[in-house]
């Protein structure tokens, strides 16, 4: 099969900014979790932000409303 220029482009962008994504997302990830705010650490549920990470920045890409929801935690 012939694959296109264009689509060839695509693959490795997409495998480049997947890369740099998954990066990030355990970046994250390992700092809710020293901070006790992943499923397995958190107090409570209210401080269980695994989904609402996940929510926000994975699948709706709203980082600004999880950084608002981080913000309004209580210490």
């Amino acid at each position: 099969m012939k694959v296109p220029k264009h689509i060839k482009e695509a693959i490795m962008k997409c495998a480049d900014f997947n890369s740099k994504a998954n990066k990030y997302e355990k970046e994250v990830h390992n700092w809710l979790k020293e901070n006790e705010l992943t499923e397995t650490t958190a107090v409570d549920c209210i401080h269980n932000m695994d989904d609402s990470f996940i929510d926000s920045c994975i699948i709706a890409y709203d980082p600004e409303h999880f950084i608002k929801e981080l913000e309004e935690l209580e210490d």
